[in-house]
């Protein structure tokens, strides 16, 4: 009855619900309930119609969301928590998801690649940001990261807004979630184009001096 379906889903079944789920078929609700234990739980009410010629059936599954919501607040903290470091660096960095899309960049960071805003970037993957002939190197550095964690001190050319290249260092970081899976990675990015220019100017100097 709908008096069992009231007592058992705690969601206050009004009216409207049901004339909802009769519309739609279902409705997901998210309600807090104590187990026998007397712990305060999230549980997933999800009720389904099921029309039939004997009458109007209401199917209710209950599913308990505790552990997900817990792990799922714990990303958000996560992300947070390396959103705030992304502009205290003096590199540039990148956030981007297991499957190589970018989810965050900073300030400096759009600087760097020439871009104006954050948007122009988010969804992309990481590889349009690289210049074509280093892309074989990125990954291998991706994937040395989720064996080792981390790989610090590569050097990768990239690619700007405006198609020019330049000679970056990398220093990549793998961010797990609380069960231990890849969530995401921080690519911290360095323009060391001048620092290159230097270096090869030197060289030549110190080979010009051997030639006496």
């Amino acid at each position: 009855s709908l008096q069992d379906l009231e007592n058992k889903s705690g969601l206050g079944v009004t009216n409207q619900i049901i004339e909802r789920v009769l519309q739609t078929g279902n409705e997901i609700n998210e309600i807090e309930q104590q187990n026998k234990k007397g712990e305060v739980i999230e549980v997933q009410v999800s009720i389904m119609y099921n029309p039939s010629s004997n009458g109007h059936f209401f199917y209710v599954y209950f599913h308990n969301n505790t552990n997900k919501n817990i792990t799922d607040k714990a990303l958000i903290l996560s992300e947070k928590k390396y959103n705030t470091m992304l502009n205290a660096s003096p590199d540039g960095i990148v956030l981007i998801n297991s499957k190589g899309i970018i989810i965050e960049v900073s300030e400096i960071g759009l600087e760097l690649f020439g871009f104006n805003n954050k948007e122009e970037l988010h969804g992309k993957h990481y590889l349009y940001l690289v210049s074509p002939e280093e892309k074989d190197i990125i990954r291998e550095v991706i994937s040395k990261t989720i064996d080792e964690g981390i790989n610090q001190n590569i050097e990768v050319k990239f690619k700007r807004r405006n198609k020019s290249i330049f000679q970056g260092e990398i220093s990549t970081t793998l961010i797990q979630d609380p069960a231990g899976e890849p969530f995401f990675f921080m690519i911290s990015v360095r323009d060391i184009t001048t620092r290159k220019k230097i270096e090869r100017k030197m060289m030549h100097a110190n080979r010009m001096a051997s030639l006496g």
